[in-house]
């Protein structure tokens, strides 16, 4: 699995989920590292309806011996907020429980397409490697000009061998 991998797939999830409904009008997904993200640093995105932000993931490559695989363990995640009208305590709670569902909702996508891809022996890396007892959630608020919603974070445990094969070819004189 690659960054792009990961920042594609997530993309294409907000464009399908009728939650989200992201197109290049209604700008709904962005990608943001997570210091971005708890400092409020984002503009040009529509808060007034669902978004997901998704984080940059953050990982470690690991192997036992030059003869096993080598994995990359990332830390990766997304929100789901919306704006509400400042001291709306009313619409911060139900933008709280729609969002944990909405996250749920990316969940379960993410669950089917594991399974129909272990189906067809044509699972993306990215979603092969999700393993569902590693997901977090929690709450986040104010954010972004008084956006509330949910985090959701998990862990991707993938093969990266095939990527670190030595080629001279790649390496001038």
């Amino acid at each position: 699995m690659t960054i792009g991998d990961y920042i594609t797939y997530f993309e294409e999830i907000a464009k399908y989920s009728v939650h989200i409904e992201h197109t290049e009008e209604n700008s709904r997904f962005t990608t943001l590292d997570i210091h971005e993200a708890l400092n409020g640093m984002i503009t040009d995105i529509d808060f007034n309806e669902f978004c997901m932000l998704l984080t940059t993931y953050e990982g470690q490559l690991s192997h036992y011996d030059y003869e096993s695989p080598v994995y990359h363990t990332s830390e990766g995640g997304f929100m789901i907020i919306k704006h509400i009208e400042q001291n709306d305590f009313r619409a911060q709670d139900e933008v709280y429980r729609e969002a944990e569902i909405v996250g749920y909702k990316i969940i379960a996508k993410i669950l089917k397409d594991k399974l129909k891809g272990a189906r067809n022996s044509e699972c993306p890396e990215l979603i092969a490697a999700f393993d569902l007892n590693t997901v977090e959630t929690m709450k986040v608020g104010p954010k972004f000009d008084n956006c509330f919603g949910m985090l959701f974070t998990f862990s991707i445990k993938s093969n990266v061998s095939k990527y670190l094969k030595y080629s001279v070819e790649d390496w001038k004189e």
